[in-house]
């Protein structure tokens, strides 16, 4: 079970690097129409369309901004799940923190993986401490 959770880990990891990839790439195109939008904007009688491409380039940097944080988290949180795995001990709080993170970004592999990686602690020898 631990290759098992190693493996749906590291795939939820591409998706995840994918899609960090795109967010920054989305972040900055947002953030340059932004710029370009309101260094062409007049001010003095703006039209709708302008307001309308403004609010919509400040959504992007927003959102992109937002997600890109999110991203960069569960690949930390699921890099700690991963090391988890290697050590001998039991250590449950990093896969189910993986469960809650697949579960909110709806990556369905850092949610297998976690369940594997309960599993796979589970099967861990009991340890004194």
């Amino acid at each position: 079970m631990s290759n098992a959770s190693k493996i749906m880990y590291k795939i939820g990891r591409i998706f995840n690097i994918i899609a960090v990839i795109g967010l920054a790439i989305g972040f900055v195109a947002s953030l340059i129409s932004t710029i370009v939008g309101v260094s062409q904007m007049d001010f003095e009688n703006p039209s709708e369309e302008a307001l309308a491409a403004l609010s919509l380039g400040i959504t992007g940097i927003v959102v992109c901004f937002l997600y890109l944080v999110f991203s960069v988290v569960a690949l930390i949180i699921v890099g700690k799940a991963i090391k988890a795995l290697k050590d001998n001990t039991r250590n449950v709080r990093e896969h189910v923190t993986a469960i809650v993170v697949g579960v909110i970004s709806g990556e369905i592999f850092y949610v297998l993986g976690g369940i594997f990686g309960l599993v796979a602690e589970s099967q861990q020898p009991v340890q004194a401490e």
